[in-house]
Order: C-alpha cells, then structure tokens, then sequence
C-alpha cells in the first residue's frame, strides 16, 4: 500500500516538473520577444527600456507608478484614477499603489527629482530663452 502511494506521488511529481519546464520556456519564449521588458516584484507593473525613462509602469501601458500615486496623493479614489484611464483595471491601480507600499524610496525619489526640475532646470532654461531673445536669435 504504501509503495503504492510513493509511486504515486512521484508521478505527480514529476508531471509537476514537466509543467514546471513547460512555463519555463514559455516564459523565455516570451521574454524574447520583449527584451527591454523587466518584471517586478508586483505582477502589473513592469520597465520597459525606453518607455517613461525605465520607470515602473502598469504593464501595456506608459502610466507610471509615481503618476498613479500623485493622483492618488491629491485625493483621488482607486475608482476615480481607473475612470480616468478606462484601459486600466482597478487591480491594475491597486498594485501600482502597492508597489509604491513596498518601494517608496523609488517612488519618492523620482517626486524629488520631478521638484528639482521644476525649481531649478525650468527657470534655467527660462533664462536661456530669455537670453536669446534679447540677443535676436
């Protein structure tokens, strides 16, 4: 009875390996075709080279975490943001908030940098324009 048992549980086990190989490699085949692509640690939100700087994004879309958050932050419900942008789903809103839960020295980071080109890069190039304007270029 038991020898029974233990073959069956290694049959188990090894159809769950070979389901294992199996997404594995659907895993790399679809990998490959996205090679800018990097998953997080959250299942929606993804970098993907070259869209919004590598930023975390909702995924198939250019909605930045740090985007959702702002709205979030001036008081903006879950229900309101998806409103906003219809191809997004509720869950998808909810886990870009929880990334910014599990990563806000990221998240705030980039609020800083965003500050910091508002207040110093933005009157800068406002001076430079003003400079050639008045130097008729």
């Amino acid at each position: 009875m038991i020898d029974a048992r233990v073959e069956e549980f290694a049959v188990k086990i090894d159809g769950m390996r070979e389901s294992i190989a199996r997404l594995e490699a659907r895993v790399a085949e679809i990998s490959a075709r996205e090679p800018g692509k990097i998953r997080t640690d959250h299942p929606h939100i993804v970098r993907v080279q070259g869209v919004c700087g590598g930023r975390p994004v909702i995924e198939g879309t250019r909605l930045s975490v740090k985007l959702i958050v702002g709205w979030a932050r001036m008081g903006m419900a879950t229900e309101e943001i998806a409103a906003q942008y219809s191809h997004v789903s509720l869950v998808q809103i909810a886990d870009a908030l929880a990334y910014y839960e599990d990563h806000p020295e990221e998240i705030e980071a980039e609020f800083a940098e965003e500050q910091r080109y508002i207040e110093v890069e933005i009157p800068r190039l406002q001076a430079v324009i003003a400079e050639r304007r008045e130097q008729g270029i």
